[in-house]
């Protein structure tokens, strides 16, 4: 049996990425200063948490000042996040409510029944999953999941676990899940997702199919996707599509065209170009502008016109002694411009072309742009 988990299940969309990762186990355990932060800050939150609800308590504060970190990795940076930790409401552990678990680990058979904790590292476990808090309070469910990063994170794990959890917890009755992200970093708290029982009964479905599917696998081809690029570039070395597809940011960017490998490589660059710019401005807008090699990623200040009124306008130019013949040389309608004209003035889409045929002149042109390629069988 081949087990599977959120972070699992997102490896399958590049099938050599899984094989190499958790099959054949040639990929080294990543020892990135991110994931080696986070670690910690998780296993501060666990024992604070743990403490506070041993001890009725809902805040504890001595804990936090007493904490140790000088023998961690990275002490200074896992210290910032645990005061922020401690001055948000993130410090106060909801002693008194019900079902209350912390770093949970979820474990099931290959009918997605619950198995006991213990047995997280069973072979007969089908899938697993952590919880960094879960608890109920009247009739609704809460988990939290605890960020120590600056980017959004993905809200999908946590409505995995809206199903997973009162299952494996073996919690009854209730009305609702509610799904919260902690941004530790940013010291904020967002709800991702607000479930009914029924709402993620899908989940059960999804992971199944997941299952059947890598446990049936004979091949496991490279796919070249968004994994490609994901946290600097994929970590498997042996990928027959790595040299394509990974380098700068995750893309092998060729500071010059020489072959159609080169061409290829800056189209993909180019494919996601628009939504990671879209990306980095909502980051900058959140946190500040960014420099590299020079360049600034930022806002700047900038003042923008608007003509109020057109046919005033071009007649103070004339009154002001101002050639016609300068001011129409110097306006431009476009095609799309005369179209909207004529719509708004109730024109039909052939008095439109007459208009835009006695007045104009449609010319070739040759126009270069990255768009979808036609399916030819449509």
């Amino acid at each position: 049996m081949i087990a599977l988990s959120h972070s699992r299940e997102q490896d399958l969309a590049c099938p050599w990425r899984f094989h190499e990762k958790h099959i054949a186990k040639t990929v080294p355990r990543e020892e990135k200063d991110f994931l080696v932060i986070g670690s910690d800050f998780a296993k501060f939150a666990e024992r604070y948490r743990k403490h506070c609800k041993a001890h009725g308590v809902e805040t504890d504060y001595d804990f936090v000042r007493d904490y140790d970190v000088s023998k961690l990795a990275y002490p200074e940076r896992v210290a910032e996040l645990i005061e922020k930790f401690s001055q948000s409401d993130f410090a106060v552990v909801p002693i008194d409510s019900k079902h209350f678990t912390v770093e949970a680990r979820m474990a099931f058979d290959s009918g997605l029944l619950p198995l006991p904790e213990k047995m997280y590292f069973s072979k007969k476990v089908a899938y697993r999953g952590k919880v960094d808090m879960g608890y109920k309070v009247g009739s609704t469910v809460y988990l939290v999941d605890d960020k120590t990063g600056w980017s959004d994170a993905d809200p999908e794990q946590l409505r995995k676990y809206a199903y997973l959890m009162p299952l494996w917890r073996k919690i009854r009755s209730f009305d609702k899940i509610v799904c919260v992200l902690n941004y530790v970093a940013k010291g904020s708290r967002e709800v991702v997702g607000e479930y009914g029982r029924r709402d993620v009964n899908d989940v059960f479905d999804e992971i199944m199919a997941n299952l059947e599917s890598v446990n049936s696998r004979t091949e496991w081809p490279a796919v070249p996707g968004d994994l490609c690029h994901a946290y600097g570039g994929c970590p498997v070395p042996s990928c027959p599509e790595r040299d394509r597809a990974t380098a700068v940011g995750g893309i092998r960017v060729p500071w010059d065209i020489a072959s159609r490998e080169d061409a290829e490589a800056v189209a993909r660059l180019l494919m996601y170009q628009k939504p990671m710019k879209a990306k980095l401005k909502e980051w900058v807008e959140a946190n500040g502008g960014v420099s590299v090699d020079g360049y600034v990623a930022d806002f700047a200040d900038s003042k923008r016109w608007k003509c109020r009124d057109a046919g005033k306008a071009l007649r103070a130019l004339k009154l002001l002694g101002v050639d016609p013949e300068i001011i129409m040389g110097n306006l431009s309608l476009s095609e799309k411009e005369i179209a909207a004209i004529c719509r708004q003035g109730g024109l039909g889409g052939e008095e439109t072309q007459d208009f835009l045929l006695q007045y104009g002149a449609f010319s070739d042109s040759r126009r270069f742009d990255l768009r979808k390629e036609k399916d030819e069988s449509e």
